[in-house]
């Protein structure tokens, strides 16, 4: 009977270690899933601030440029009309991205505008 009571005592503790462990296992996913809510909404404002930096200068035409941010970098993507134009939205991007690195995937493509002839 002795044995009963000892066996049911590790039994219990061993139930009672696994449950304290999945309960600090869920706290601790939770607080990772906030931080990562929040790391987004950052990363999203980031890539926000760089597309309105990009869209408000007057010189660079930014409709095939795409913003997004991978790795805490501001990655670009799409294609411009010439090499000033890559030059300045790299320039432009490195100023609005603050500290944190940027990307480049900018091609250069020569923009044809709907009538035929090139985007001047």
């Amino acid at each position: 009977m002795h044995a009963s009571k000892f066996g049911l005592m590790v039994g219990s503790l061993a139930v009672l270690a696994s449950l304290g462990t999945t309960g600090c296992a869920s706290f601790g996913q939770g607080s990772n899933t906030m931080a990562a809510t929040q790391l987004s909404i950052a990363d999203e404002q980031l890539a926000d601030n760089v597309r309105a930096a990009l869209h408000a200068d007057p010189y660079l035409y930014d409709k095939h440029v795409e913003v997004s941010i991978e790795h805490g970098n501001v990655v670009l993507r799409g294609f411009v009309s010439n090499y000033w134009d890559l030059l300045n939205a790299k320039k432009i991007a490195i100023k609005a991205a603050g500290e944190r690195r940027v990307v480049d995937y900018l091609s250069i493509k020569p923009i044809v505008e709907e009538n035929g002839g090139p985007r001047r």
